[in-house]
């Protein structure tokens, strides 16, 4: 009877941290105006630059 409280717990303690690995970090919200930031755009040219100043608007997701 011990033995089925004992694994009972066991399970517990190995599932329990589990039900919480999908909690994401929260996006990263600056950029350095020293390095070089890259710009892929459709037709998969790449514009390499320095940015001065960044404005954020709602995104746009493709499915």
């Amino acid at each position: 009877m011990n033995f089925k409280y004992v694994v009972a717990i066991a399970l517990l303690c190995f599932i329990t941290p589990s039900l919480f690995s999908q909690v994401f970090m929260p996006p990263s919200e600056g950029y350095s105006r020293q390095k070089n930031s890259y710009l892929t755009l459709e037709d998969g040219k790449e514009i390499t630059g320095t940015l001065e100043k960044m404005t954020r608007k709602r995104p746009d997701l493709q499915h």
